[in-house]
């Protein structure tokens, strides 16, 4: 069985609420923003198991970064966003599956900026894996 998990917060400092959901036989897929979103290209890292993401979405100003799991067991990580230049903010430590897709959305009134954003993977004793970063 395929399980989707999907979080969302209101603020890049405040903790958001979590919503684990089961597709049904559908491959899992990251969260779609809404239909009157623009979606910026995102910027992706391919790990050995999966693929870490992060991608910029407008209107509101919001950036979201996902961990698609495809293989090997089961691992606890946590999500992260940071610029170039700044501390990494975390999300809550999860289990994650092969066939999981771990998601956070962070709200930010800073929209598009020169910096960059950075998506961060936390894996429980692997270590820290980083995507490349995004901008406008």
């Amino acid at each position: 069985m395929r399980r989707q998990i999907t979080l969302t917060a209101a603020a890049l400092v405040a903790a958001g609420a979590a919503l684990v959901s089961t597709p049904t036989a559908a491959a899992p897929t990251a969260a779609k923003p809404e239909a009157a979103e623009i979606q910026i290209p995102e910027r992706c890292k391919v790990l050995s198991n999966g693929k870490l993401c992060v991608r910029l979405l407008e209107e509101p100003e919001r950036i979201q970064v996902f961990y698609q799991k495809v293989s090997g067991s089961k691992i606890t990580a946590r999500l992260g966003l940071k610029t170039e230049t700044s501390r990494t903010r975390w999300d809550e430590w999860h289990s994650v599956a092969a066939g999981d897709i771990l998601s956070q959305v962070w709200k930010s009134s800073w929209g598009c900026f020169a910096e960059g954003w950075v998506g961060v993977l936390q894996v429980e004793g692997v270590g820290t894996f980083q995507t490349p970063p995004t901008s406008c």
